[in-house]
């Protein structure tokens, strides 16, 4: 007994606390979708509400007619008297007054549908720009459970996929008010009506809503595993192409291992197990909300129809239950398949939002200031590397790193130096700036680019570049326009020499105020002993940290303070230069001769695109 109470207990409170994350989730797309755009949403929740409205006005006009004609009535309408049961000219203005009804009643509808729609791609629009904005701006890039970093395909399905999603989702949302209200006002009707029969529905709703609840999550749950195997499917059908690609025999000769081997297990089957699964949410959510509509009208039949045979009267109050039933059961099957929509696309509501919540700079700070930085050594696998090294300004650092430098690891190498102490990790990605080989500008003017003031003219740039070297400024004038206020296409940027973009990314450093200065060692091989001394010279107020990868072949070119080396998420070594040099090889043992850089998109997801349309939802 015990042990049953124990179960039931546990089962109750893993189902309140999924119960509880849904809802923050719910509420948390509510408030940043429908409350961000409230007043278009208004606009559409209205004219929704509207177009619903003289629906079910025509509905009682039609049933308000029958009953008039039933008892063969006369009535006034504008001073004039008709016979319902002969007039013609009464059953002429019923029936345009029907017809103005539905035809107001289709263009609100109309109206807010697509108003929704446009809604929707620009509540997508917004997510995709966040997503973009956020990764673009922050130092901190979020990344899933289980991986050190980020990368572009996580970048990619958060700004066209999940924002997509999200889009829909509102979407959905929108489209389950109306239909909550009118299910609202449908159950009080039925309460007024009936209200030991009402509160019998009520129950049957409650049973049906926990095989509902359990449909949906296994919908989520499908929507899960749909992603997780879509990589590897897409894998296996590469494989199969390059199979048949070399293979000689004809397939019908060679199918054996086609149908079992390729289509019977692996990632294939549980790909297509899994979407199979989430398609059928719905229709399983529809089969349950039909069998609770067959549930209701037997129901009904069996304690109204025999209380009215019984008593001979009745019919009309039957007729007006099973109207008001109808407007709920149909409201309450479309709301049940919405919310079994929604809950499908619960892994991407869920990871969109921990992008947005965790991607962040870290605000700067003023008043206490770290100025000071000590980087340790996680273990001691080389012989004499030193247990601790202090940084503070005017120190150059050089990092042996097996992490290629980029937006989504500059968080994960600082965490790596200084993870012992929080506020030393904040301080330094609020003050930081960096700079790769792969050195980019964005896609406006010059000055833009550059990140230059109103009052800084073309005259000026080329003081600084010729007070670098005399060479770059012939390199400047010849290959960039002389206008600042100019667009610089993408094409003549990359074509520009390597030590004069180089040259201009450096001056954008020392135009901040960042505290830390943070340079791939293979973008200053382009430069002359002179341009290197300038800049080596300039950045003397700031830290200063050079990552080089598996070329270390330039590394007292710098005058390092102190060489750091970092293997997967920690630092296992710091010395000179000297210590490096005698300890190399056994730190190629341990670091490994290939950086790890950025995966390559091999493949092709299966859901990288549409995966949904939205008859589907």
């Amino acid at each position: 007994m015990i042990q049953i109470y124990n179960n039931f207990k546990a089962r109750l409170e893993k189902f309140s606390g999924t119960f509880v994350r849904y809802v923050a989730i719910i509420k948390l797309i509510t408030t940043d979708s429908i409350w961000r755009f409230k007043k278009e949403s208004f606009v559409i929740l209205t004219t929704s509400f509207l177009g619903v409205f003289f629906q079910i006005w025509t509905i009682g006009l039609a049933i308000y007619y029958a009953r008039v004609l039933e008892k063969g009535e006369n009535i006034r309408l504008f001073s004039h008297m008709f016979q319902i049961r002969t007039s013609i000219s009464f059953l002429v203005v019923c029936g345009i007054g029907v017809l103005l009804s539905l035809l107001i009643s289709a263009w609100l509808i109309y109206f807010s549908r697509t108003r929704s729609l446009a809604l929707r791609r620009r509540y997508e629009e917004f997510c995709a720009r966040r997503v973009l904005s956020l990764f673009g701006s922050s130092s901190m890039i979020w990344s899933p459970s289980g991986r050190s970093f980020s990368d572009s395909n996580i970048i990619f399905r958060l700004a066209r996929i999940d924002s997509k999603n999200i889009g829909r989702v509102m979407w959905m949302l929108l489209d389950t008010i109306i239909p909550g209200v009118t299910l609202l006002a449908a159950i009080g009707v039925l309460f007024y009506s009936n209200a030991p029969l009402t509160f019998l529905m009520l129950v049957l709703f409650g049973i049906s809503s926990i095989f509902q609840y359990k449909i949906s999550v296994m919908g989520a749950k499908n929507s899960t595993l749909r992603e997780k195997y879509a990589r590897g499917a897409s894998t296996e059908y590469q494989r199969i192409i390059l199979r048949q690609k070399g293979i000689s025999i004809p397939l019908p000769e060679n199918e054996s291992w086609f149908g079992k081997k390729v289509f019977m297990s692996g990632h294939i089957k549980r790909f297509f197990d899994a979407q199979l699964g989430r398609l059928k949410a719905i229709e399983n959510s529809q089969l349950v909300s039909n069998i609770l509509f067959a549930a209701t009208m037997f129901v009904i039949l069996l304690t109204l129809g025999s209380s009215i045979i019984l008593r001979g009267e009745g019919w009309g109050n039957l007729i007006v239950y099973l109207v008001a039933l109808r407007f709920g059961l149909v409201n309450m099957k479309q709301i049940s398949k919405k919310v079994t929509g929604i809950n499908r696309f619960y892994p991407q509501i869920k990871r969109y939002f921990q992008f947005v919540e965790n991607t962040t700079t870290p605000p700067a700070i003023n008043g206490d200031r770290v100025n000071d930085y000590c980087i340790t050594t996680s273990t001691n696998t080389i012989d004499g590397s030193l247990a601790s090294f202090k940084i503070s300004k005017g120190c150059k650092v050089g990092l042996i790193s097996s992490v290629e430098l980029n937006r989504y690891t500059l968080a994960f190498i600082i965490d790596c130096l200084l993870g012992h102490s929080r506020r030393a990790v904040n301080n330094a990605l609020s003050s930081i700036w960096f700079m790769t080989s792969r050195y980019e500008h964005i896609q406006g003017t010059f000055r833009e680019s550059l990140g230059l003031p109103g009052n800084y003219e073309w005259q000026d740039l080329c003081k600084e570049v010729e007070e670098i070297e005399t060479g770059l400024l012939d390199k400047l004038t010849a290959q960039l326009p002389n206008n600042l206020d100019e667009q610089v296409p993408p094409d003549k940027w990359n074509t520009i020499d390597k030590d004069l973009k180089y040259s201009i990314a450096l001056l954008n450093a020392l135009r901040s105020n960042k505290q830390w200065v943070v340079i791939e060692e293979n973008a200053l091989r382009s430069f002359s002993d002179n341009v290197l001394k300038f800049f080596m010279s300039r950045l003397s107020d700031r830290i200063t940290m050079i990552i080089s990868y598996s070329n270390v072949a330039n590394l007292e070119r710098y005058r390092e303070d102190v060489i750091t080396v970092m293997s997967k998420s920690e630092v296992i070594g710091m010395g000179s230069v000297k210590w490096f040099m005698e300890n190399q090889q056994k730190i190629k043992d341990i670091v490994g001769k290939v950086p790890v850089k950025e995966a390559k998109r091999g493949v092709v997801d299966i859901d990288s695109d549409d995966e949904f349309e939205d008859e589907d939802i």
